[in-house]
């Protein structure tokens, strides 16, 4: 199937989103996304909405007034699955409640802030999605990039309203996704797998399969009446990663690495249960690793002596629950970006302080919103949402200034 490259379905708005009313290149979406077009006042109008509380007017103008973009498929004249024609060579991730990622990683193309300004929209490029494997490499990729994805925005019909944001992350050299076809079975990794299975060693010892060690850090932690704990930065805990196809050359590498994290993890479990497990992984492995091959890596693991089994490091966390809330991952989020959110303005702020402080009036000037957004180095909106906190100084300062006096 070929894949038609860089172009996108546009429609009119999110209630208007059947019928297609045109079509552009990804480039010239992320460029209106950065410069803002004609649209522009019903984005700003809606966030101000949202801002002030006022829910109804910001639905009301994002799915009215606002162009909405299919990034996953094109389609032959109705946005439905029975009308998809081919991939955009890209998927569209959702993210609610989250502003904070990795923009180092290198699968993303492209990440923005999102309509409501409290989640990003981002861009991973892609080769070989189908209608069929689609939903199955939207959720890959959410693990892939340790991001809260929306469930709801899991589909191949999915669009997304357009968004406004100076600060666009943008990397034209991003690496591609190759599609994984999704495995009609894979062992221990189901959902209910995680929560309810069990292992049984040859002595007959039973205990819960672990899939990570963040239930022991969480035990040792004073919530304080709080719902959630928040470390300062992130610290690193282990943790069993989904698998993604493994080709050859790769393969007793990514196997040890597996069987010896499972076993750090579950040092009860005995020479089967490593087994079938890693007999699981190794179907990841293109092509399957023999069979002789295996069983040496099944063999040197199980004989690792327990104390010498320390599981690598390598799941970054910063916030952590406190399980007797029973939280949903909505909830979650929300308190999670609520912090995230209350830092960030901290820091606009402390920044456009800073630039305040150092201000240079023989070279710059009086000091103006446009001035201080280039030398805070901030966007002219963010500049113009602080403003008036810090417009007394401002004023004093300016006015000494035109009085050819020292600034205090």
């Amino acid at each position: 199937m070929q894949v038609i490259k860089d172009m996108i379905n546009v429609f009119k708005s999110i209630r208007q989103s059947s019928k297609i009313q045109g079509n552009s290149t990804t480039e010239e979406f992320l460029n209106i996304i950065q410069n803002g077009n004609e649209f522009l006042h019903y984005i700003l109008k809606a966030r101000k909405a949202l801002r002030n509380g006022n829910k109804r007017k910001y639905d009301e103008i994002k799915k009215s007034k606002i162009p909405a973009y299919a990034h996953n498929f094109t389609f032959k004249e109705t946005r439905k699955n029975a009308n998809i024609l081919e991939s955009t060579g890209y998927i569209f991730l959702d993210i609610d409640y989250e502003k904070e990622l990795d923009f180092q990683h290198p699968l993303i193309h492209a990440t923005w802030s999102s309509l409501s300004d409290l989640g990003r929209g981002l861009l991973v490029k892609v080769e070989g999605i189908t209608k069929e494997n689609f939903s199955y490499n939207y959720t890959l990729l959410g693990e892939e990039l340790k991001l809260n994805v929306d469930t709801n925005a899991n589909k191949a019909t999915q669009i997304n309203v357009l968004s406004f944001d100076e600060e666009i992350y943008k990397n034209p050299s991003s690496k591609i996704w190759k599609a994984i076809e999704e495995p009609s079975k894979i062992p221990h990794y189901s959902k209910e797998n995680q929560k309810t299975s069990r292992v049984k060693n040859v002595l007959g010892h039973s205990g819960p399969t672990r899939w990570d060690n963040v239930q022991e850090f969480v035990s040792q932690l004073d919530f304080q009446d709080a719902k959630m704990f928040d470390n300062g930065s992130k610290i690193l805990l282990s943790k069993i990663y989904h698998s993604f196809r493994t080709p050859e050359g790769k393969r007793y590498s990514f196997l040890n690495a597996k069987g010896f994290q499972f076993r750090a993890l579950n040092p009860h479990i005995g020479y089967y249960e490593l087994k079938n497990f890693l007999e699981g992984q190794n179907r990841f492995c293109s092509p399957p690793l023999p069979e002789v091959e295996l069983n040496r890596i099944i063999k040197n693991i199980s004989e690792i002596p327990p104390e010498e089994l320390e599981p690598k490091a390598n799941y970054p966390r910063r916030f952590f629950f406190d399980e007797s809330e029973e939280l949903t991952s909505k909830e979650k989020r929300q308190l999670m970006m609520s912090k995230i959110n209350k830092e960030r303005v901290e820091k606009s702020k402390r920044e456009i302080k800073e630039a305040i402080d150092r201000w240079n009036f023989e070279e710059c000037g009086v000091i103006n919103q446009k001035k201080l957004a280039e030398q805070s180095g901030k966007s002219y909106n963010t500049v113009q949402k602080y403003y008036s906190e810090f417009k007394d100084r401002i004023q004093i300062l300016n006015t000494t200034f035109k009085n050819n006096k020292e600034p205090p």
